[in-house]
């Protein structure tokens, strides 16, 4: 998630700068692997009968997000007239922060005995 961030973030820093476009495009694209790890430990958390359904409705509501965040940039723009790119690092900024928080706080499950019942 960090790389992932720092590209974004070399990628609007050389934003004017057309030559740069594909490598920072190539960096943010890989820093994007955490993508399978979120839908792989979401679908770890759930019995065999949940885990497609689980799996498959944690990323519909992740793309879902996208129409929450559309209408959260075109407001941050607006309201405190800032160009397309200043709004849209706002907007990441919202998102990553939150999320960066998560991954921090989120317990590791390696190596846990999976024969127990939650209580």
């Amino acid at each position: 998630m960090l790389f992932a961030v720092g590209s974004t973030g070399l990628h609007f820093y050389q934003l004017h700068q057309a030559s740069t476009i594909y490598i920072t495009s190539l960096l943010i694209g890989l820093g994007c692997g955490y993508l399978s790890v979120f839908v792989t430990a979401t679908a770890e958390h759930f019995g065999t009968n949940l885990r497609v359904t689980v799996t498959a409705t944690v990323t519909n509501f992740m793309r879902g997000a996208v129409t929450i965040l559309i209408p959260l940039r075109i407001w941050i723009e607006s309201m405190f007239n800032t160009t397309l790119s200043t709004s849209l690092m706002w907007v990441g900024l919202l998102v990553w922060v939150p999320a960066l928080i998560a991954v921090i706080w989120m317990p590791d499950t390696y190596g846990r005995n999976l024969n127990f019942i939650e209580e």
